[in-house]
């Protein structure tokens, strides 16, 4: 009788070791995901999205016709084709990065729904005439961006919300 008893007490011991190594190896293999691709958009996205930052940032100080206007003449178009290059090249470098796990897709999902927004943004800001630099122009153009930052500001909450679960 006590040889059964520690015969199942040892199997049971087997599988729930099993099961535990098994779930512990799983994790592992999704954290090896996830890191790896953080770094990789350490390297291929977050200096270009830093890059397009300071650039929005110009373009809102240059909130008046003039500026804004002669700016956009003088290197906002140029920085602007050249941020779009930039970040379709990141764009196609993630889309192509292979990645395996729930939450590393969830968030290589966001990252490109970011991208695709940031894309948006440079094109409508490509796309303001300098022969509409007027007030009413202007005024229009700062509200667009403003919800489009929103939009943008809480997509990035997404990112590092989900983020944050690994570098807690």
């Amino acid at each position: 009788m006590k040889k059964k008893v520690f015969i199942s007490v040892f199997i049971l011991l087997v599988i729930l070791g099993v099961v535990s190594w098994s779930a512990y190896h799983q994790s592992q293999k999704e954290n090896v995901d996830f890191y790896t691709f953080r770094e990789y958009l350490d390297k291929e996205f977050f200096p270009v999205i830093h890059d397009i930052s300071d650039y929005m940032v110009i373009v809102a100080e240059k909130n008046d016709e003039f500026n804004l206007g002669q700016w956009n003449i003088e290197t906002g178009f140029k920085a602007n084709l050249k941020l779009k290059s930039r970040l379709k090249e990141a764009r196609e470098k993630i889309i192509n990065k292979d990645v395996k796990y729930e939450d590393t897709l969830t968030l290589k999902k966001h990252i490109l729904l970011y991208v695709l927004e940031t894309e948006e943004i440079l094109d409508n800001i490509y796309h303001l005439s300098p022969s509409a630099f007027n007030l009413d122009k202007i005024k229009e153009f700062a509200d667009i961006q403003s919800t489009d930052m929103e939009r943008l500001t809480g997509r990035m909450k997404e990112i590092n919300d989900l983020l944050g679960k690994y570098y807690d």
